[in-house]
């Protein structure tokens, strides 16, 4: 009877996550600007550089996504968090403190007491993150402004400045991580919708545009091995991609793969297209046989 309840538990608990896996969570982004401000008065305004899925958000204006959390990078090391600590729940924060030890992350989680959005902070001196060193994320981080009338009662101006990963390097990473996760992400296909959200709001889906911006750094990660290559067979990373013109091939794959080909219409010469078409179906079929 206990091992029966115990199993009802677990699928329970199972039933639980996938339903959260499967929410939409909307940060409203008043009460965003609010946290973000206050968090960078609790790291004595140093650059707290926002990353992952709402760095998306804010580059293509949208606010929803499927996790409540919030990724930000801030320019300290690890040594130093801790001694944030205090700070930040003076501004109203509060540290999740089986965070690190369940998850074994490299930084801290912070709960805002006051509109319960969760920080997951990460420090300078960790290992890349999809593939991009932390220095380059905090590098070259964009200000985005957004005019928010409501603050200008609590700061003195409408207009709040975040400062986000460039749209050129979260493109990296949201390339690397659907190469990462291939078909088991949740939904299927996110992080390569995340990626062509962003090329659409930044380079009007022109992929030349953003590797002639991007040329210099993505020659140097691809020299370097960090811009992961699919595996034909099952879309998981296998290797690296060997040049510029391979990487430009892989996210001209990733676009068909996810059905969403009417975008390179007009971007991508027809006959380029047809081309990765081919090599598209003859990988599928190479899946096939395996």
């Amino acid at each position: 009877m206990e091992a029966q309840k115990e199993a009802q538990s677990r699928i329970l608990m199972e039933e639980h996550r996938s339903a959260e896996s499967r929410k939409n969570f909307d940060i409203e982004l008043p009460s965003f600007a609010d946290a973000y401000l206050r968090l960078k008065s609790a790291f004595a305004e140093r650059k707290v550089v926002i990353t992952g899925g709402r760095a998306v958000n804010l580059h293509t204006n949208e606010s929803t996504r499927r996790s409540s959390d919030v990724d930000v990078i801030v320019d300290a090391f690890a040594g130093e968090l801790e001694g944030f600590v205090k700070l930040a729940e003076s501004e109203g924060f509060e540290t999740e403190d089986t965070y690190n030890r369940e998850k074994g992350a490299p930084g801290i989680r912070l709960i805002d007491k006051r509109t319960q959005i969760k920080f997951d902070v990460y420090h300078k001196g960790m290992a890349p993150l999809s593939g991009v060193p932390i220095k380059d994320i905090l590098g070259t981080a964009v200000s985005t402004s957004r005019d928010i009338a409501i603050m200008e009662d609590k700061t003195g101006t409408s207009k709040v400045n975040f400062d986000v990963a460039a749209p050129g390097v979260i493109l990296i990473m949201k390339f690397n991580t659907w190469v990462d996760r291939g078909e088991a992400a949740t939904p299927q296909g996110k992080d390569a919708l995340d990626f062509i959200n962003i090329m659409g709001d930044q380079y009007d889906n022109k992929i030349d545009a953003f590797i002639e911006r991007w040329r210099q750094t993505i020659r140097d990660y691809v020299a370097r091995g960090l811009i992961k290559k699919p595996d034909a067979y099952g879309g998981k990373a296998r290797e690296s991609v060997e040049n510029v013109d391979e990487f430009k091939k892989e996210i001209v794959k990733m676009y068909l793969k996810v059905g969403k080909e009417e975008y390179l219409e007009g971007n991508v010469p027809p006959e380029y297209l047809e081309f990765v078409r081919d090599e598209v179906h003859a990988e599928e079929l190479l899946r096939q046989k395996r």
